[in-house]
């Protein structure tokens, strides 16, 4: 199955861009949309090995998920992938692929997953919402032999509950829930679990295969100053709960799908959001304590700075 795979990259993280593209190249088997959306600063060419599947596209204004929002629009597969442009992909990883369609012995498709989600792996030394294994954490220092090692004893061949990366897509489901929220740019900080809120609100199953482990490098994609990271985390933060009317689940499993979108206190409400049948929604006033703030929000900030939420630490 040929799908299309879109990569934000900026002009300092070109050579984890080369190497994400090369290992794209390297172990797959088919010929996929490679969609790289060059995310501020100057247009630079990006060696392509021949590959005429490659789309490159210059997007002046910074931010994230306004250059994957753009990437998808670029994409004429039914199937679309998101990564950053520091994923190496392992061998063997279109066996995720295979998951999007399964067929009867007629080969007729039985179940159609618009949603898959991948897993990584990570160096682990900033926290780690994965599977945390050093292997290096520049291409200087990465252990690639190290970590193919690794992943043939971890990868299982089966789909459990959860929410990860690579996400996998059909462009139309990508569409219904409007994709990423611009609100989170530039710094994209808490952009994914908005998109898990959101993919949960439209009712869709959240399931992660763990055939094929990609590695994330961590942290080499954003273009800000230490700085200016931690003032846009922190406003991102304080606006989730006022957009969603509580605040982002896990301390420090950030993505547990096991968290239910509580009905009585939810905020927001587009018109595409699935209020009743849904899985995903507790319509009742129960609600798990663990992922309210002060509690989470302390818990959570304390985990990434030691110096915690000052908010809560009043209370």
């Amino acid at each position: 199955m040929r799908i299309s795979i879109i990569i934000p990259t900026t002009v300092k993280t070109l050579p984890y861009l080369l190497k994400c593209v090369s290992s794209i190249q390297e172990t797959s088997k088919e010929y996929h949309d490679i969609v790289i959306v060059s995310n501020a600063g100057p247009h630079y060419e990006i060696p392509t090995n021949g590959s005429e599947y490659i789309k490159r596209f210059h997007h002046e204004e910074r931010g994230m998920c306004k250059a994957f929002n753009y990437g998808v629009t670029q994409i004429d597969t039914k199937y679309g992938m998101l990564v950053d442009d520091d994923f190496v992909f392992p061998p063997g990883w279109e066996k995720i692929l295979d998951k999007l369609e399964e067929v009867d012995s007629h080969g007729a498709v039985i179940k159609e997953r618009k949603w898959l989600f991948g897993q990584l792996v990570e160096p682990g030394r900033r926290g780690s919402s994965f599977i945390p294994q050093d292997f290096g954490d520049t291409l200087e220092t990465f252990n690639e032999q190290g970590y193919r090692d690794f992943i043939l004893t971890k990868q299982e061949d089966k789909i459990q509950q959860g929410f990860g990366f690579p996400i996998l897509f059909t462009k139309q489901a990508w569409q219904e829930i409007e994709g990423y929220d611009l609100v989170w740019d530039p710094y994209g900080s808490n952009s994914d679990s908005d998109l898990e809120y959101k993919i949960m609100l439209a009712g869709y199953p959240m399931e992660q295969y763990l055939g094929c482990l990609w590695y994330h490098f961590q942290s080499k994609s954003d273009i800000f100053t230490a700085k200016e990271a931690e003032d846009y985390w922190t406003r991102n933060l304080n606006h989730f709960p006022r957009r969603w009317g509580f605040g982002r689940s896990g301390s420090p499993r950030i993505w547990s799908t096991e968290f239910i979108i509580p009905l009585d206190k939810l905020l927001y409400k587009p018109s595409w959001a699935k209020l009743t049948d849904n899985p995903h929604i507790q319509p009742d006033e129960t609600y798990n304590v663990f992922t309210e703030c002060p509690v989470d929000r302390f818990n959570y900030l304390n985990w990434r700075n030691p110096n915690g939420c000052p908010k809560c630490l009043a209370k």
